[in-house]
């Protein structure tokens, strides 16, 4: 079964940023999930003016972990359409990798268009006359535009003329067997990619690598925003102060 799935987040860095709001529909357009997501981190404003969607919104909702079991219930054996999909499924702690296949349909609809560029969301919906039911830029209204975008491509895809549609994104193997392991193996791999190729100094990997090691258990320690970064600057100087003693 076709299902089609939409992401809105604080923003565009797989390593540092979450979702905010997520929503999936089946082929049919009936809605199996459609949640705001705690990111547990502030939302920036840039991040805010897009989706409208603030921190005061989230508070109180599921974070990406505790809809997980849901999620992978859902995606499981199925085909997944997402516009721009490489950017959602990387935000997803397993990569949605019980998913039969993952679907690009902005790919495929530039070439459906005949287009060298993709085309954002808003002019594909509108080039195939899809009638917007609620908000642009929040997930379910934008699910529902994918879908229509893609359905729009159907004939073409059928008959073989979308090379595009024919080259499904294939969840990545994964080598850990837990989602929070998995996620963290591939936010350090980026990390230390940028931190051998000189684009990150010594101490600002560290600054990422214990932040994103206390977000990740921040509802087990129960800690404010205050109390993070403190214990985080704590941990710095720690930190350093025994790389300086093994040196």
């Amino acid at each position: 079964m076709e299902l089609f799935l939409d992401t809105e987040t604080t923003g565009f860095s797989h390593d540092k940023d979450r979702i905010v709001d997520i929503a999936i529909v089946d082929e049919d357009g009936s809605v199996l999930l459609d949640t705001l997501v705690n990111p547990n981190r502030k939302i920036p404003h840039y991040a805010s003016d897009v989706h409208g969607i603030t921190d005061e919104m989230v508070k109180g909702m599921p974070n990406i972990y505790k809809l997980m079991p849901k999620i992978k219930k859902i995606v499981d054996g199925n085909d997944v359409i997402a516009y721009n999909a490489p950017f959602d499924v990387g935000f997803f702690p397993n990569k949605l990798k019980n998913a039969a296949s993952i679907n690009c349909a902005m790919r495929v609809f530039a070439e459906f268009q005949g287009s060298s560029k993709p085309l954002k969301l808003g002019v594909a919906a509108d080039m195939v006359g899809h009638v917007w039911s609620g908000v642009a830029h929040r997930a379910l209204a934008d699910t529902l535009a994918c879908k229509s975008v893609w359905d729009a491509t159907a004939e073409s895809r059928k008959a073989g003329l979308l090379n595009s549609a024919l080259k499904k994104i294939k969840p990545p193997e994964l080598t850990h067997p837990d989602e929070v392991g998995q996620w963290a193996a591939d936010s350090m791999k980026r990390f230390m990619d940028k931190f051998l190729n000189k684009k990150m100094d010594e101490e600002a990997l560290l600054r990422v690598i214990l932040s994103e090691a206390f977000l990740l258990a921040i509802e087990t320690m129960k800690l404010d925003e205050e109390e993070l970064a403190e214990l985080i600057d704590r941990s710095m100087v720690d930190a350093k102060n025994s790389i300086n003693g093994s040196n």
